[in-house]
């Protein structure tokens, strides 16, 4: 298969995110990485079986897709967390939390990610559902058989 888009784009920026990351001191990086970690072995073991020939493909890659949905949508909500620690420290007239711009570039990431992961789960999942509603098999090319 091809090299998609968001595959790219997504391991493209994940690279320059966790070096942000390694530069700035931010402490909440660490939950994000360990659901990101949870979520990528459960993601390599399904494709690990799609790949043993005598083995069937996982029923759950949905759920899948849905994990990952899941995980930025709890990265964006632990991110007005960090918002409001940020913005109490200032008002006590602290400096505020570190690493802020790595923050910055993590949250407007993980923003486009949810928007090409819920893309991709719409055009995957909801899209086969439509076409096998549809009356006759219709193959990838939208031609019915």
């Amino acid at each position: 298969k091809p090299v998609s888009f968001l595959h790219a784009y997504h391991h493209t920026v994940v690279a320059f995110t966790s070096w942000t990351w390694t530069r700035a001191d931010l402490r909440l990086a660490a939950g994000g990485v360990l659901f990101n970690t949870f979520v990528h072995v459960l993601m390599y073991w399904y494709y690990f079986v799609c790949t043993v020939p005598w083995l069937k493909a996982p029923w759950w890659k949905k759920y899948l897709t849905t994990l990952q949905i899941l995980q930025f949508v709890v990265s964006l909500v632990m991110a007005v967390f960090f918002v409001m620690a940020h913005q109490s420290s200032l008002a006590a007239g602290h400096a505020g939390c570190t690493g802020w711009n790595a923050f910055l570039a993590s949250t407007a990431f993980n923003f486009t990610l949810l928007g090409l992961f819920m893309q991709f789960y719409a055009s995957t999942y909801k899209d086969n559902k439509a076409k096998k509603k549809s009356k006759g098999f219709v193959d990838k090319n939208n031609k019915r058989a």
